[in-house]
């Protein structure tokens, strides 16, 4: 496993070369995650899904190349909070069919891009750009993390088992997965004493979209930015709960891959 931004050009265009080269894309942003996480909070899960499902892959003979993360998203939802900078859809697509072209353009054929920002229209623009870089018929493009299939941040899908608090079906933004999955990986950006006096906010976001909520303050309990438990957040929970994540994320993956494998002459 590599970093691109570390590398030399030389190694880049080497890499390119091989065929079992893949280049994984972690997307994160710069958006609240209520009073106690921070703003980097999808930073910091894309890279370590991204770092995660890559290993597996490399136990498959893929030699696996992380670009920087993407620091910023469409974040509509979380606009009213300080520190919150987001793109506008069509800017998200723009960037992302802009550095997927340029992969290509050198020589390499598959990208994953891995997404854990549940925000549907984020989700949306990410779509878009893979139906636009589809038209290549030589780059290979995958997503990780949320997709139209799945578009509801409310709730961390495959990780709700493993969670402690009262309602894990409605721990979303910000709640009991996300604090546990930063005080696993930077627990000092963690406001610890405030996590323990956040009384849980237990809300399906979902059914206030629908009914029109443009941002999390549209919606009753939401004042702070949470929703869930943050004070039931332990960094063991925050293992667990990358582990299901990666793992799941890594036999999608490889499935796909394999099918590759199985065209080639």
């Amino acid at each position: 496993m590599r970093m691109l931004a570390s590398m030399h050009y030389p190694e880049v265009e080497e890499a390119a070369k091989d065929p079992n080269s893949v280049v994984f894309l972690p997307t994160g942003t710069t958006e609240e995650h209520g009073p106690h996480l921070p703003l980097d909070t999808d930073c910091i899960t894309a890279f370590e899904i991204t770092t995660r499902v890559a290993k597996v892959l490399e136990q498959y003979d893929y030699k696996c190349i992380i670009a920087p993360t993407i620091p910023y998203g469409v974040t509509l939802v979380g606009r009213p909070w300080a520190g919150t900078l987001g793109l506008e859809p069509e800017t998200m697509e723009r960037v992302l069919v802009d550095i997927c072209n340029s992969l290509a353009y050198h020589g390499f054929k598959k990208v994953v891009i891995v997404n854990p920002h549940g925000e549907k229209a984020h989700i949306i623009a990410i779509n878009r750009a893979l139906d636009v870089l589809r038209n290549d018929p030589t780059l290979e493009v995958f997503l990780l993390g949320y997709d139209l299939d799945y578009h509801d941040p409310t709730t961390l899908r495959g990780a709700e088992e493993v969670l402690r608090c009262d309602r894990p079906e409605l721990d979303g933004h910000a709640g009991e997965a996300e604090t546990s999955l930063v005080l696993l990986r930077r627990p000092e950006g963690v406001d610890k004493e405030l996590i323990s006096k956040l009384p849980p906010v237990y809300i399906n976001t979902r059914e206030h979209w629908i009914k029109g909520a443009k941002t999390f303050k549209d919606i009753p309990g939401g004042e702070l930015g949470y929703f869930g438990a943050p004070s039931f957040a332990r960094p063991e929970t925050g293992e667990k709960v990358y582990e299901i994540r990666s793992r799941r994320h890594a036999e999608k993956l490889l499935s796909r891959l394999a099918k590759i494998r199985e065209k080639k002459p």
